[in-house]
Parts: C-alpha cells; sequence; structure tokens
C-alpha cells in the first residue's frame, strides 16, 4: 500500500519545488516585466517590482534591504534602536547636518521635495540617503516630512562620530613629532561651506592648531583644509555644525615608474628608456596589431598630486 503512494508524494514535492509563488523584490526593465508581478515603483525604462519566483526574468536584479548609511566613518544601520534612538535627538544648534534615507533608491521628485523644506543637498550617500544642511527651522521641517511620507525611511543629525574616519581611532593614524617633544596628527578636514559659520569653525580650529593650515580650498559644496591637531581636538571639532569630515592626512611623494627607471639606471641619453612591456607581451603571445585592432584603450588621469 506505500508503494502505492509514494509516485503521487514525489510528483506533489516535485511540483512544489519548481512552482516558487514566493516574491522577492527586483529592478527589472519594464519591457520584461512579467505577468503575476506587483509593481512597488515606476521609474519609466525600469520598475521596481515584487516578482513571484517561478517568473523572474532573466534581467532582472535582485533588491538588497534598505537600511545601511555608508559613511566614511563606518555603516549606520537606520534599523538600529541606536538609529531610532537618534532620530528623535532635537537639533541644538542653529545650522547642522542631517542624513535623509528614502526607501527606495529616490526620484528626482522626492528630492526636489526635500529642497523645498529649506535645506541644502549636500551630496548622495549609500544607500538611497542624502546629506542636507540647514537651518534648525528647515530640519524640523524635514523631521516632519518624514514622520507624514512613507518613502522616507529613516531621518535623523549627523553627529560627531560619523565625521570622523577609523584610522584616527586607537592611534592608528601617522603622528608628527614636533622639536619639543610632542606630537600632532595632521588631518583633513571639510566644511560644508557657509561663510557664516565657517568663519567661527576656523577660527577655532586655528587656535587648536599644533601646526599652521597647510592648504584651504573651496570645491562645489564644500571648504577642504590640512590642519596638525592633537588627538584631543578631533571629537570637539567633529561636533561643530558644517565639519563634515575629519581624515587622516599623509603627505604625499612622487613614486612613479618614470622615477623607478631612472634609479635602476635605464637611461638613454637624457630620458628614461621604456621598461620593455611590450616586449614582454610579444613573448607571451600578444602583439601590437592586437592591441590597434581591438581598440582597446588605457585612459591615465593626472590626480593633481604634483600641482604645488
Amino acid at each position: 500500500m506505500m508503494m502505492k503512494y509514494l509516485p503521487v508524494l514525489a510528483a506533489s514535492v516535485f511540483a512544489l519545488s519548481v512552482m516558487d509563488t514566493t516574491a522577492a523584490r527586483y529592478r527589472v526593465p519594464a519591457e520584461l516585466l512579467p505577468a503575476g508581478a506587483t509593481i512597488v515603483e515606476d521609474y519609466g525604462d525600469w520598475v521596481i517590482a515584487d516578482i513571484p519566483g517561478d517568473r523572474i526574468p532573466a534581467r532582472a536584479e535582485p533588491m538588497a534591504e534598505t537600511r545601511w548609511i555608508r559613511l566614511n566613518a563606518g555603516a549606520l544601520d537606520s534599523s538600529s534602536d541606536a538609529a531610532k534612538a537618534r532620530s528623535s535627538m532635537k537639533t541644538v544648534t542653529a545650522t547642522g547636518l542631517q542624513l535623509v534615507q528614502f526607501n527606495l533608491p529616490p526620484k528626482p521628485e522626492w528630492v526636489e521635495a526635500l529642497e523645498a523644506t529649506g535645506v541644502r543637498i549636500i551630496s548622495y550617500v549609500p544607500d538611497n540617503a542624502y546629506l542636507v544642511y540647514g537651518p534648525a527651522v528647515s530640519l524640523g521641517q524635514v523631521k516632519a516630512r518624514a514622520a507624514a511620507d512613507s518613502k522616507i525611511l529613516w531621518t535623523g543629525p549627523m553627529v560627531g562620530s560619523d565625521k570622523i574616519h577609523p584610522r584616527l581611532r586607537g592611534g592608528s593614524a601617522t603622528k608628527v613629532r614636533t622639536s619639543k617633544g610632542g606630537e600632532y596628527t595632521l588631518v583633513s578636514i571639510q566644511l560644508v561651506r557657509d561663510p557664516d559659520v565657517n568663519d567661527s569653525t576656523l577660527a577655532l580650529i586655528e587656535s587648536l592648531a599644533t601646526s599652521p593650515i597647510r592648504r584651504q580650498r573651496e570645491i562645489l559644496e564644500y571648504v577642504n583644509l590640512v590642519v596638525g591637531l592633537p588627538d584631543s581636538a578631533i571629537d570637539g571639532i567633529a561636533d561643530l555644525p558644517d565639519v563634515v569630515s575629519i581624515h587622516p592626512y599623509v603627505d604625499r611623494r612622487k613614486f612613479d615608474e618614470r622615477q623607478g627607471q631612472i634609479v635602476a639606471g635605464n637611461i638613454i641619453g637624457t630620458q628614461p628608456s621604456g621598461a620593455g612591456y611590450l616586449a614582454w607581451l610579444n613573448s607571451v603571445g600578444f602583439s601590437q596589431e592586437q592591441f590597434t585592432a581591438s581598440g582597446f584603450v588605457v585612459n591615465v588621469t593626472d590626480s593633481g598630486i604634483d600641482d604645488g
């Protein structure tokens, strides 16, 4: 009797294994959206949709859960209890930085609605988040909008610990020793460009600095500077409302292959000779004709390291 039912049981198990109706979320070209899919958000040429497991088209990309805000200081889990507690914090300064994370890849109109609160969009932050800057009134409007708009997954202030690179913790950054036996850390500080606030921030940095400001430039929405600071000053500076990040700074040295060839004595006349890479490639079966026919191009971009 048992043998009589085994084929039926096997067939049922097989049917269940190939007919997976559990829906998961995917990014998919609109023209490939299968029947039975539920559109979550329409982006025109492509959509985000919940698609049953047995109907996933070949070009569908699985959507990861939105919960991480990937800052230079480390990843912030916006679903954590600590992040939830932070979202209720009040802005205690006249202006400040705030993180806003959407539950899906943001549309232009979502960002425009965010700007309509009066904040400035400073930069995009993975995943699906923006760093914004503005007066306390506007930041309050962002919080109110987040409470009413289901597309905003989380918002909260950017605090000092979000701004400090991990290498500045635990003494792992390179120290510079002074002639009097002390030491300091050379750091790169980035500020939001806001002249009304920057003046007081720069004055405080200069008062705490153990070496003069070595470089200060305005680029896009930022003011970037390099300065030497005692470790004890870094946390206090990070808490300032216009400070975006503090990174260790390392003096750059020109250390390229041209220099290596000169040091090795591979010189023809007054110029370094080539390293012989093309001859080596020829020896293992490659030729210049192959590279020419393929249209392969290497783009070398000058980093500006030697701009003085």
